[in-house]
């Protein structure tokens, strides 16, 4: 993961995962191509949001957005993040956290504390993120934040 993006991970109940394929398979989600045998790659994409979900051959799945982002895609990511992870009985995965570490913060269905962890991470993230490039926000996927922000390219 880059500087550029937040990412949490589901880890979902072996018996739920082609359950979980199926929902991603089906609208807000798009299915995105992959040269990767194996992996899938999705895309939720609304007008004010974009968040990027990869499945791997284990079934774990990643969530991700960039963080220039308008704050409201926090809410919108724990919203999927637990309705999929409730879906699935899923394992929950804070990446990073405590922030600068490489260790994870877990969480279990029914997820208490998941709503607070996930937007302090966030924050700090961002905060982070706004300090290296200031609090321009867009709706941009990570590769296109990393190209405008990072790379100074214009859309």
């Amino acid at each position: 993961m880059g500087f550029e993006a937040f990412r949490a991970i589901a880890v979902p109940d072996k018996i739920h995962i082609s359950q979980l394929h199926k929902t991603l398979n089906r609208a807000p989600f798009r299915h995105l191509s992959s040269d990767s045998p194996g992996w899938d790659y999705f895309e939720y994409r609304d007008s004010s949001h974009i968040i990027e979900l990869e499945l791997d051959p284990d079934g774990e799945l990643s969530f991700r957005f960039a963080l220039c982002q308008p704050g409201t895609v926090d809410q919108a990511l724990l919203e999927m993040i637990s309705a999929l992870g409730s879906q699935s009985s899923a394992l929950i995965k804070l990446i990073g956290q405590p922030p600068g570490s490489d260790t994870a913060t877990e969480f279990l269905p029914p997820y208490n504390g998941l709503q607070s962890a996930l937007f302090n991470a966030i924050k700090t993230r961002r905060d982070r993120w706004q300090a290296a490039f200031g609090s321009t926000t867009a709706v941009l996927t990570c590769a296109e934040a990393v190209e405008r922000f990072m790379l100074g390219s214009e859309h």
